[in-house]
């Protein structure tokens, strides 16, 4: 009995594996339109894809082996509506399409340090090159029966080899390859790009940026602490500042000035290092944002690195939403401000510090991010502290902060403003009660009573 009981369990399983390959294979790609931009520093690869079947369930998106490790977002779409990406222990995602017309279904990912510095050193007045690899055909575990790739590269870039192929088109700044036709499923041809690329080619190497909410002065304080360095090819030989400033061409793919985007009710904006304040910086306000370019004390080149100090302050409705009822409140903070173009940040470490007597934290938002330990800060006239939410992540891009906020929901009483004032006061009467005491206790001393005879006699 037993045997034949567990000779029907293997049978279901089988047929139930081979029910979910068959209808994997079912699916099938009418047409699939790749972008893969190669314009900075950041890979981004658009994927637009069209699916024959009306009715499908789960969607499996593949990452390719060698960019596995290197992915830092990814998103999918429908009518510009961004879906639930569930991620497997074999590295891919799985989207549910249920009740949902995929036409197209637009795939975007985003890859940090996947162009090599190919030299990896040039010397000053050298133009920088880079390499990319990667596939002609999406990776995907469905057959496709059309796959276009095409390839964004730098603005006037020159090109000094790509990968040759029977369908393939050039242009201007673009190369296209395909259609390719009855492409089979996980059906990689590789694809090589070795071109210029004189873009910032930095990243955040580490982000400590601390938000303070005050509900006393009702702002908030922003600092974000930067620590960056030239992640393009390094600099071989000696700088010359001279040959730097008299040939604008001279030194192309080094880093001159930085373009920060800070909330449009920003104020009070301060940029300093190590050394103090730097004052080669301008704050210009557009619509929605304020735009902050800050140069640092000495150009950026391959391999340089330095670090500085962005602060600003921004009224407390900004990102803190009281509630008409109850005591629940919600602020909502981006991960990062967006600190130059094609941004990219190894580790982030946001510490949000809440009033005292806040309780009950909540942490949401549409990223995963760590949540550590909570802290207690401790300040002036604090007597129970005030909550330090610590959150951190790895590998973050532009993408991570536009908008998608991280929330933050705690309780709190308005009660709580009243202790410092009430303890100013207590201190005070405290110190008047103690000076009247001494007073009264030293007008009965004997030294005091000995005088006052003196002066009878």
């Amino acid at each position: 009995m037993a045997r034949h009981l567990c000779r029907c369990t293997l049978l279901i399983a089988f047929l139930f594996t081979l029910l979910r390959c068959s209808s994997i294979n079912a699916l099938v790609n009418s047409k699939i339109d790749r972008i893969i931009d190669l314009s900075t520093q950041l890979v981004k690869i658009t994927e637009r894809i069209y699916i024959e079947e009306e009715n499908v369930g789960t969607y499996k998106i593949v990452i390719e082996p060698s960019h596995k490790d290197r992915l830092a977002y990814i998103d999918a779409t429908i009518n510009s509506q961004s879906l639930d990406l569930v991620h497997k222990d074999d590295g891919s995602y799985e989207v549910d399409l249920t009740g949902k017309s995929p036409k197209p279904l637009v795939v975007t990912k985003i890859f940090t340090k996947l162009l090599e510095p190919y030299p990896r050193e040039i010397k000053q007045n050298e133009r920088q090159f880079v390499r990319y690899q990667g596939s002609l055909t999406t990776l995907s575990p469905y057959p496709s029966s059309t796959v276009t790739t095409k390839i964004k590269l730098p603005q006037g870039a020159r090109l000094e080899s790509f990968t040759k192929a029977s369908k393939m088109t050039t242009g201007t700044n673009k190369l296209t390859y395909g259609p390719f036709k009855d492409v089979q499923p996980n059906q990689a041809e590789p694809l090589s790009i070795h071109c210029e690329n004189n873009t910032p080619f930095i990243a955040v190497t580490h982000l400590l940026r601390t938000i303070e909410v005050s509900p006393w002065t009702q702002s908030i304080s922003v600092v974000n602490q930067v620590k960056v360095v030239h992640v393009g090819a390094k600099l071989s030989g000696p700088f010359s500042r001279i040959d730097y400033q008299r040939d604008h061409s001279n030194g192309l793919s080094a880093v001159r000035s930085l373009n920060v985007e800070l909330p449009k009710t920003a104020s009070d904006i301060f940029f300093r290092d190590g050394i103090g304040n730097i004052s080669t910086s301008s704050v210009r306000y557009t619509t929605g944002k304020t735009q902050v370019n800050i140069k640092p004390r000495f150009p950026l080149f391959g391999g340089w690195a330095t670090d500085f100090s962005l602060g600003y302050r921004v009224p407390i409705k900004e990102f803190l939403n009281e509630p008409k009822s109850g005591n629940n409140y919600r602020l909502s903070v981006p991960l990062s401000d967006v600190l130059y173009d094609s941004m990219f940040i190894e580790d982030a470490e946001v510490r949000v510090t809440l009033p005292a007597g806040a309780n009950n934290v909540e942490i949401k938002g549409a990223i995963e991010i760590e949540r550590q330990n909570d802290e207690l800060n401790y300040s002036y006239l604090d007597v129970i502290g005030r909550p330090v939410v610590i959150l951190r992540k790895k590998n973050v891009v532009a993408q991570h902060t536009e908008g998608k906020p991280v929330v933050i929901r705690f309780d709190y009483s308005k009660v709580y403003m009243a202790q410092e004032p009430l303890l100013l006061m207590a201190a005070a009467i405290i110190t008047l009660i103690l000076a009247a005491l001494y007073s009264r206790l030293s007008s009965k001393s004997p030294n005091h009573a000995g005088v006052n005879k003196i002066k009878e006699d």
